[in-house]
């Protein structure tokens, strides 16, 4: 089941970053090519919606933001008015077809939830992240200025389980499904502070390279997609204790990174637009 949440995860993202490319391939002649980033756009969101993801479907609304961000400009009112009444059509399409699974999945959430009563708590993934949950919170007020140590969850949650404080739904797990809570256990105020620098940092420099470059503003969107999504992926997942997570921000970040900053280019347009470049 792992491995088809990391999929609609990274789907969502793939689809958002392509969007940004919709200026750029807008000037392409060819009429396929034009459409190319719509298209990567909509097979990157149904690849999303059939994975089952609920933890990507929470991040759409906040990268439809961005996206309306980068494009309020090209876009008058009414073509906005209908973009938001297709999404919203196509949303309960979707909702009532009983093979996305979507209506079953979200009424699976929410009678977990309602039924979660902490120590007997049933089995089901949203039970047993909000137990996953606690206890991690648990763990980092009791050690909140440097953690309990990296991997210490799963003994420490065993621990709570045996003393009667936490549910036996989680002792099978070895994080929280959590990147935040899980920095916040492991390396406390100072773990979580460095996750935050991971994902502003990256952001603070692509929102400089945007107001220097405004060539650059599509690749720069792109980056904020990306950040974005792994941010709110990072809400429900330990996004940063998988490999195939770590791989994908880091190289896409990295080749985003160098495009905004211009590497690659010739010497002096490249200082010219760029003047990072020059420090």
């Amino acid at each position: 089941s792992y491995h088809s949440i990391a999929f609609g995860d990274l789907s969502l993202t793939l689809a958002f970053m392509s969007l940004a490319g919709v200026h750029f391939f807008q000037q392409e002649k060819n009429f396929f090519q034009r459409i190319c980033p719509w298209l990567a756009f909509i097979l990157g969101m149904v690849a999303c919606i059939l994975s089952g993801t609920r933890g990507a479907w929470i991040a759409v609304p906040g990268l439809f933001f961005i996206a309306l961000i980068q494009y309020y400009r090209d876009l008058r009112f009414r073509t906005w008015m209908g973009i938001f009444i297709g999404i919203f059509l196509v949303a309960v399409i979707l909702y009532k077809i009983p093979q996305t699974q979507i209506s079953l999945r979200l009424q699976e959430t929410c009678q977990e939830i309602m039924e979660y009563d902490g120590s007997h708590s049933k089995e089901g993934s949203a039970s047993e992240r909000l137990e996953g949950w606690k206890a991690a919170w648990n763990i980092f007020l009791e050690h909140p200025f440097l953690g309990a140590g990296p991997g210490s969850f799963k003994s420490i949650s065993h621990q709570m389980i045996d003393r009667g404080e936490r549910s036996e739904i989680i002792r099978i797990y070895h994080q929280p499904h959590s990147a935040y809570l899980s920095v916040m256990s492991d390396c406390g105020i100072p773990g979580l502070i460095s996750l935050f620098a991971i994902f502003l940092v990256p952001v603070y420099v692509i929102m400089r390279q945007i107001r220097i470059t405004p060539g650059k503003q599509d690749v720069g969107f792109s980056g904020l997609y990306l950040i974005a999504a792994f941010m709110q992926f990072g809400l429900t997942e330990t996004i940063f204790g998988q490999n195939i997570y770590i791989g994908f921000y880091v190289v896409m970040l990295a080749v985003i990174l160098s495009v905004c900053a211009g590497y690659g280019e010739s010497g002096s347009e490249s200082a010219e637009r760029n003047p990072l470049l020059t420090k």
